[in-house]
């Protein structure tokens, strides 16, 4: 499982099967995995990987969530923004489809919070508890004030892309 197909296939096969896919990917440290992929130097590979990422938030049982909050994926996912950020200039000459790819990473975190906010894996409660630590390690992990202005506005209130 190093290559975009073999990613994309997964993100489909989370997304059908669901819960029982997830809960054999926390078993055989499949998640782990995954994230270690947010950090390819390949786009289409990064891409996939947070395709995945927010599935497993969607669908997956609060030990699922738990094992990617221990495994940093708030972390991850705010290096992968920053990367996004550093890559801004550079989009004057991107085609639409390489834009919206990256528009997509640029609130990575805002996506996998609202991902499992809205999925159905944890109970309510379970939910409010997960934001608020998702809320805490953002301000825990950001760069600067500004970007934890940033990406809580956007796991508060959603992003806009423009």
């Amino acid at each position: 499982m190093g290559s975009a197909a073999a990613l994309h296939s997964l993100a489909g096969l989370i997304a059908t099967i669901r819960s029982p896919l997830v809960d054999e990917l926390l078993a055989k440290e499949g998640i782990s995995k995954i994230l270690a992929f947010l950090t390819s130097p390949d786009l289409e590979v990064r891409l996939l990987a947070l395709d995945c990422v927010v599935a497993v938030g969607y669908v997956g049982s609060k030990d699922a969530v738990d094992a990617m909050m221990r495994a940093g994926v708030v972390k991850r996912l705010l290096e992968m923004q920053r990367t996004e950020v550093a890559v801004d200039d550079d989009r004057r000459q991107m085609s639409r489809t390489d834009l919206s790819e990256r528009s997509a990473l640029a609130s990575a975190v805002g996506r996998f919070a609202v991902g499992v906010e809205v999925g159905e894996g944890l109970r309510q409660r379970e939910k409010r508890a997960f934001k608020l630590e998702v809320l805490r390690r953002v301000r825990e992990a950001a760069a600067d004030e500004a970007e934890v202005a940033t990406v809580i506005s956007e796991i508060l209130w959603g992003s806009t892309s423009w």
